[in-house]
């Protein structure tokens, strides 16, 4: 009697595997992958340009998007202010105009990591990782009573790759960065607001 409870169980389990695994080998990833970018865009107020050339998505539901590319739709003229004759200052060349309104933000690789329990709770929480050229930037999300909690660590982000800095601050930036940056955030304020 016990073998045949355990064979029972045995068959029950093996479909269970057999079927997770044809809905993740089955899973639509083109058509996820341009619905993240719609609603990306839509997020963003449509100023941002969204493009991800792949997504996959594990059985553990681990989401990673390889070469995410945000690209600015609002182009802005130079202004006067920024244009100067191309010449040498002080020993350093400066060039005739800055130019830093068309920048694409490139990210090679994003790694989401979310805890879906939580989630389904509404309680936001999870780990990710975003690989820029030969920087990372980590972290977690923490839902903490009524408030959620940032983490954040960057190591070695290259300014002149990473552009969004450059774009927010309409200059371009050199050098490397490297930060770490909590935050805490009341989710009551963020519903009124």
């Amino acid at each position: 009697m016990l073998r045949k409870i355990l064979l029972v169980v045995g068959i029950i389990l093996l479909f269970i595997i057999i079927f997770l695994a044809a809905i993740f080998f089955t899973l639509p990833t083109d058509s996820i992958r341009h619905l993240a970018e719609k609603n990306i865009e839509k997020a963003l107020n449509y100023e941002q340009g969204i493009e991800i050339e792949d997504i996959s998505i594990s059985p553990l539901l681990n989401i990673t998007a390889k070469n995410f590319q945000m690209t600015p739709r609002v182009h802005e003229e130079i202004a006067n202010t920024l244009v100067t004759p191309a010449k040498e200052y002080n020993g350093y060349y400066c060039a005739s105009s800055v130019d830093v309104g068309e920048q694409t933000v490139k990210i090679d690789e994003i790694f989401v990591n979310p805890s879906i329990f939580k989630i389904i709770r509404k309680k936001p929480e999870g780990k990710f990782e975003l690989k820029i050229q030969d920087g990372t930037i980590k972290g977690q999300i923490r839902s903490i009573d009524k408030h959620v909690e940032l983490t954040t660590t960057g190591e070695s982000i290259d300014l002149d790759t990473f552009t969004l800095l450059s774009n927010f601050t309409k200059a371009q930036i050199f050098g490397n960065l490297e930060f770490e940056l909590r935050t805490v955030i009341d989710t009551n304020v963020s519903k009124k607001g």
